[in-house]
């Protein structure tokens, strides 16, 4: 067989492990989950039976299933142990046991991007921001969070906030949106505006929603916005601004 359809299900595979990492928490829960009790199902078996084939002694079996089966997500994989069992000449079996690997090392992987890749999953939700329809949202309190909560479940949808604080981030991260708080955020410069996907040959709607509680700021950072966007020669028919005044507790 040409290599070439491996390397496009590989790419596409690990495409999709990557942009699963860029969803909100729930949804990378769930299929940590989903992938944590493949790994058990499809190891525990293969691992106890090539262990009971292997040694006469049964805690020597067991322990040395446990082992094998733990090792499994940190990336280590005793193949030399089982493949010149019968059992495992069985192309299924074969299939199960790669596929419970590459669950397990996800699981682990997985934790360790979300703890430790934190930069690396900013820039993927930003590359999403710049493949959809964007939602940028000045301000972050708890009717802007509303607001962003009500967005992310959309289809096709990326969420990003502005805001001088960062006290909200990690709720805000929960649900798959991103929070800036630099000084080109908060000027709405023209190379943050190109830093999250907005570009005067973009396609696709920008909804902005200016939300701080100073109602000063809101029309301020608005007006920095829309100059910054003519700048860039962005088309006001693509973008809808709703900017809340809260000396007067509406929405203009």
């Amino acid at each position: 067989m040409s290599f070439v359809p491996v390397l496009l299900l590989v790419a596409v595979l690990f495409l999709a492990a990557m942009v699963n990492l860029a969803l909100p928490s729930r949804v990378q829960r769930i299929t940590m989950r989903i992938c944590l009790g493949i790994a058990l199902v499809t190891m525990l078996p293969i691992y106890s039976y090539a262990c009971s084939q292997l040694h006469d002694s049964l805690p020597v079996m067991v322990l040395r299933a446990l082992l094998i089966s733990a090792k499994a997500f940190i990336g280590v994989f005793e193949y030399d142990a089982v493949r010149v069992l019968p059992f495992f000449q069985n192309g299924w079996v074969q299939i199960l046991f790669w596929v419970g690997h590459f669950c397990a090392y996800y699981v682990t992987a997985s934790a360790a991007i979300s703890t430790l890749g934190e930069m690396l999953l900013k820039r993927v939700r930003l590359w999403m921001a710049g493949h959809g329809r964007l939602i940028l949202i000045y301000g972050a309190n708890d009717h802007a969070l509303s607001l962003g909560r009500s967005w992310a479940d959309a289809k096709g949808v990326s969420v990003v906030y502005v805001d001088e604080s960062t006290a909200l981030q990690k709720t805000i991260e929960s649900f798959g949106a991103i929070l800036f708080s630099t000084s080109e955020a908060l000027e709405a410069a023209p190379a943050f505006l190109k830093h999250i996907g907005i570009l005067p040959a973009r396609r696709n709607s920008l909804d902005v929603y200016a939300m701080n509680p100073d109602g000063a700021k809101n029309l301020i950072w608005s007006e920095k916005l829309r100059i910054s966007l003519g700048k860039m020669g962005i088309s006001p028919e693509l973008t809808r601004l709703m900017v809340l005044n809260s000396s007067e507790d509406n929405v203009q």
